[in-house]
């Protein structure tokens, strides 16, 4: 069995505070083979740059992921058709069908023509639509018509059942023995490959895989977990070469796959289905650890795969149960083609087109599913998750942290009359709304300037919002069209009375807010694609060691300039520069408490006792430290005297975007687990960090039971300490 480094999270971005969305470049008639002419001819990437354009225009300028489908050939087989992009197992085989008149798209990797339009249509999209663009593939298919099928076959790479025949389904023709692939390094030259050929994906850090099932082999007696480490080995593969993190289609698919690779990739397309040996939790899995999209088991109106006669389609997206409480990131494939008379199956592509009516197939239906989806998705994802209350095997309600709640305000759960508010949000500390029903109003938390998303699927008249408290001093909004070119003025100077306005909406009607005054085509974010990186940080954190001797003796070692322990009045014993906020957690004693030298001195007790609390989280908590421009030192000290067998992932974030600070060569996120004896991870900051800490679940999540070696207890720290540059430290 291949053994695999533990995990591969944090992933190289937090893809929670990403809209991500699959776009297919060319589609093909899957019984004659040729091409679709579709909305927009044959594959041109200027044109579909266009798209991606108008995506970003109604979307805001949101940070965005464009997974590219349909970049290979498309190939009838003996028996059946192949799927899009059916070269596999190579994935440099680009179509030659991409427009690339005169050589109009140069690249100087290789001379092939459609690369160069390719690499130069990602190149575009983080420029100026603030889009990473990557690939859809399949890591785990080999095709007959692919240049490396007898390289497989006479290496005896594929997967067979005990006859010896290979494992095969109506659109995969192999399956790759990956154990075996990844020993005779097949594995690593196709994706060095892709790499060398694509190094955009680098800059993006995501690659997509598909059908994620987990194939074994029984005629080589290759077992499902040696099959599920050696696809582990593989995505470190990927993860530690490159810097490039891994989602998939499926979290898991039937009895194919155990567990879902909790730690090992970031987000799957698909959050839950019925026939999963194991869905995640969203209350034990936070969006940043693991993204997905549509709701919770059992929901009649998830997003389907396929309809009840197994033909595929484009579907709109069916706001199950907990995507109307935690939101949605991905919301299926934006651009696609699709043959048929039927509205619904080329939907998705209508979303954009220059002359689509409003409605539910025109811009305005991209506009009501980001609003529903993804805005919540957006804005719930940046607070943690503290509790919740089931009505069945589903969500009722969940409480967030700063006072936000998101719950059914009637006893049904499949009437879609979810209310989401933050108490004392709005101005004067009055109630900020933000969902109620089918109407919506939320911030665009990622810009840097104020605009606010009104929409409404009923309509309504003379309905009144709280504006939220940063809008304090605002005393007129303007109204804006929201369209595929940008805004356009729709009314100016509707008065602000006692923080609220008055709003009018038509039926599927949604407009843009913005104070009056301020130009919303300022599209500037605190994130910026085409740098990657913050525009304004709040600060800077990098990890300087894990102190594993000093233990509890912390007086004269850490605590200099001032500190914190539970148990002690906190506000007397912080520096005066500093600002401290504790958030997601509560003061607790440990039950097993000993007064031995692990845990922490008293410093108000010169008889050698030791404090027995801590600050503990169910899911995860966040330290706020703000210690000016200066230069500290900040440690916690963490101690699992309870034997809670716990392990917690420490991310600074910054205070702004949101972002996990130090990714790259700046090391800052550490897992700290067995720590009986007591372990400090000491940062060097300045400026503002919130200390993010995670809960985080062991390799076997979902199979956790107490007194297990994969328990994971609940996180918690006893100590906040304070030292100046060069001081003990």
């Amino acid at each position: 069995m291949l053994e695999y480094g533990y995990p591969l999270y944090p992933w190289e971005r937090d893809w929670s505070q990403f809209y991500i969305y699959h776009w297919h470049l060319c589609d093909y008639d899957w019984d004659t083979c040729e091409p679709l002419d579709g909305a927009f001819g044959l594959p041109d990437v200027a044109k579909t740059l266009d798209q991606i354009k108008r995506i970003d225009k109604i979307t805001r300028s949101i940070p965005k992921v464009v997974v590219l489908i349909g970049w290979q050939e498309f190939v009838k087989t003996q028996g059946g058709t192949a799927p899009w992009d059916c070269q596999w197992p190579s994935f440099v085989t680009t179509s030659k069908l991409f427009d690339n008149p005169k050589g109009k798209y140069t690249d100087s990797l290789d001379n092939n023509p459609a690369n160069a339009a390719i690499r130069w249509l990602m190149k575009k999209a983080r420029e100026e639509c603030n889009t990473y663009a990557t690939f859809h593939t399949n890591l785990n298919g080999v095709q007959p018509h692919s240049s490396h099928w007898e390289t497989y076959v006479q290496k005896d790479l594929l997967c067979k059942d005990m006859g010896g025949n290979y494992h095969h389904d109506q659109y995969i023709k192999g399956y790759v023995h990956l154990q075996r692939a990844f020993e005779t390094g097949e594995f690593q030259k196709r994706i060095d490959e892709l790499m060398d050929t694509f190094p955009e994906i680098k800059e993006t850090k995501l690659l997509h895989n598909d059908w994620n099932w987990n194939m074994f082999s029984e005629y080589h007696g290759y077992t499902q977990d040696e099959s599920m480490a050696a696809q582990r080995k593989c995505m470190e593969y990927i993860k530690k070469t490159y810097g490039v993190d891994v989602s998939c289609e499926l979290v898991t698919h039937r009895d194919l796959k155990k567990e879902f690779d909790y730690g090992m990739q970031c987000r799957a397309l698909t959050f839950h289905r019925e026939d999963a040996a194991v869905n995640p939790d969203r209350m034990t899995v936070p969006a940043y650890i693991f993204l997905g999209s549509d709701g919770g088991p059992n929901d009649p109106f998830d997003i389907p795969d396929y309809n009840a006669d197994g033909k595929n389609t484009a579907g709109f997206l069916r706001y199950s149960n907990e995507t109307l409480l935690f939101g949605a990131s991905t919301q299926g494939n934006v651009g696609r083609y699709y043959t048929g008379s039927s509205e619904d199956e080329i939907a998705y592509h209508k979303y954009i087109t220059p002359d689509a009516k409003n409605g539910v197939f025109g811009p305005n239906a991209l506009f009501r599913d980001f609003c529903y989806a993804t805005l919540p998705m957006y804005y719930l994802n940046r607070l943690l998750r503290l509790g919740a209350i089931r009505n069945g095997d589903r969500y009722a309600s969940v409480r967030f942290s700063e006072g936000v709640r998101s719950y059914y305000k009637t006893g049904s759960l499949s009437d879609g009359s979810v209310v989401i508010e933050k108490e004392k949000g709005g101005i004067g500390g009055s109630t900020l709304t933000l969902r109620d029903g089918n109407n919506l109003f939320f911030p665009a938390i990622w810009k840097l300037n104020r605009e606010i998303f009104a929409f409404s699927d009923d309509g309504y008249t003379d309905r009144q919002w709280a504006l939220p408290m940063e809008w304090e001093g605002v005393t007129s909004v303007d109204l804006y069209d929201n369209t595929v070119t940008g805004t356009k003025l729709r009314h100016s100077g509707i008065s602000v009375k006692n923080g609220v306005i008055t709003l009018s909406l038509d039926k599927r009607d949604g407009v843009i807010i913005a104070p009056s005054g301020e130009n919303p085509e300022n599209l500037k974010n605190y994130y910026d694609v085409s740098k990657s990186a913050p525009v304004h940080t709040s600060g800077f954190a990098e990890l300087i060691k894990i102190d594993v001797t000093t233990g509890g003796y912390w007086i004269g070692a850490y605590g200099s300039e001032g500190w914190a322990i539970p148990g002690i009045e906190m506000e007397q014993h912080l520096p005066p520069y500093a600002r401290v906020k504790l958030s997601g957690g509560k003061q607790a004693v440990f039950h097993n408490f000993s007064e031995d030298k692990y845990s922490l001195q008293n410093p108000y007790n010169s008889y050698g006792k030791r404090c027995g609390e801590k600050w503990e989280a169910i899911l995860h908590q966040i330290i706020d430290v703000d210690v000016g421009d200066e230069p500290m030192f900040v440690s916690i000290y963490f101690l699992d005297r309870d034997n809670q067998n716990f392990q917690s992932i420490i991310e600074p974030i910054d205070a702004w975007s949101n972002e996990r600070i130090g990714c790259g060569k700046i090391k800052s996120s550490v897992l700290i687990n067995d720590c009986k004896k007591g372990k400090y991870a000491v940062y060097k900051i300045n400026g503002r960090i919130r200390f993010r800490i995670t809960r985080f679940h062991f390799d076997h999540y979902g199979n956790n039971k107490t007194g297990t070696e994969h328990e994971a207890g609940f996180p918690a720290f006893c100590g906040l300490f304070f030292d100046r540059e060069n001081n003990r430290i």
